[in-house]
């Protein structure tokens, strides 16, 4: 039989000529994407995460309920996702800020162009607790004011007792300088929790504090004092001390609800579906309302709350209430347990 010339019939160095034919497509597309990889190939560009916020004077330790930013510092414009550790969504840009609301040790990880990888540890605490005793702060505390005030807008805060010196406050916030008199005014730039603090004569016996909420501020297009830049807003001028105290005497009006109810709302918080301020119109003393956990740890509602919001593992199971003649909540006492699995 005649012997077919066809190149598929051949052999070149004990291969057959097909296989020969293989090695060379597969080496010219390997050398076309190699080739490829090189032209696109985008250098890491090295960088560094600056962090600012209000600081507890700890290296990267900040507070919970307050604004912390994050600024990625790099040669030249890239697109930067960032991922904060606690399970909120991701943020593009090279400066964003972010709010953490339950302390803990995070992993802040800064990811440019899908490849570059750089990350810090942030710690987030609660804010530092009264150092006067607890069972005197709805009675004696004698700082009065705005329990949930915006921020940029200015608010009072009044002494209700006479003293021959006052000094005002505002705990680990050096920005904050002191003021002297009856009445202090504080403008807060952001929102978050804040601690107000009133030293009366100089005595360290004498210490007054005051936890407040500060809420976000309006946007411009709902401010009206930005409507018309020609009419300043009014100055905020403190109630005399006289009408305070007769609206003391006559006792805020607040909606009352079962002990149930409250146990309901304690739950949403764990479940991240409400916050302090939810308790507000239910209680005489706002979110400063003195809540007891498990019969031995003294708290407020705003403390209570920041500690449990969004933990899934809080089971609340139950809530009784300590009212007065006004039937104004004076004790939350609220007995919870953290579930393991």
């Amino acid at each position: 039989m005649k012997e077919s010339s066809s190149i598929f019939t051949r052999t070149r160095m004990g291969l057959d000529t097909r296989v020969w034919l293989t090695l060379i497509i597969v080496m010219a597309l390997s050398s076309v994407l190699l080739g490829f990889r090189l032209l696109t190939k985008v250098p890491c560009t090295p960088f560094k995460i600056d962090v600012k916020g209000y600081n507890n004077s700890n290296p990267n330790s900040y507070f919970m309920g307050a604004k912390v930013t994050f600024t990625a510092t790099m040669k030249g414009g890239s697109d930067v996702v960032w991922d904060f550790g606690d399970h909120s969504a991701k943020v593009n840009g090279n400066i964003v800020e972010h709010t953490f609301m339950s302390e803990g040790n995070y992993l802040v990880t800064a990811t440019i162009n899908d490849r570059c990888v750089e990350s810090v540890n942030i710690n987030i605490a609660q804010l530092p607790r009264q150092e006067v005793e607890i069972n005197n702060v709805a009675s004696d505390n004698l700082i009065t004011g705005q329990d949930a005030p915006t921020a940029l807008m200015p608010t009072n805060y009044t002494c209700s007792t006479t003293a021959r010196s006052y000094e005002w406050s505002v705990v680990n916030s050096p920005d904050f300088p002191t003021q002297k008199g009856n009445t202090a005014t504080f403008t807060f730039p952001s929102e978050g929790a804040r601690i107000i603090e009133l030293k009366l004569d100089n005595d360290p016996a004498k210490v007054y504090r005051k936890t407040i909420q500060v809420l976000p501020a309006p946007k411009p297009a709902d401010n009206p004092a930005q409507t018309n830049a020609n009419n300043p807003p009014p100055a905020v001028v403190a109630p005399p001390p006289a009408e305070k105290a007769e609206a003391k005497e006559a006792g805020p009006k607040v909606l009352v609800i079962p002990d149930e109810e409250f146990k309901n709302m304690f739950d949403q918080v764990a479940d991240g579906k409400k916050d302090a301020l939810a308790f507000n119109q239910f209680l005489c003393s706002g979110i400063q309302t003195k809540v007891l956990a498990n019969d031995t740890e003294w708290e407020t509602v705003a403390s209570f709350c920041s500690k449990i919001y969004n933990h899934k593992k809080i089971s609340i199971k139950s809530v009784s209430t300590v009212r007065d003649e006004k039937k104004c909540v004076t004790i939350l006492k609220v007995n919870y347990k953290k579930r393991w699995l």
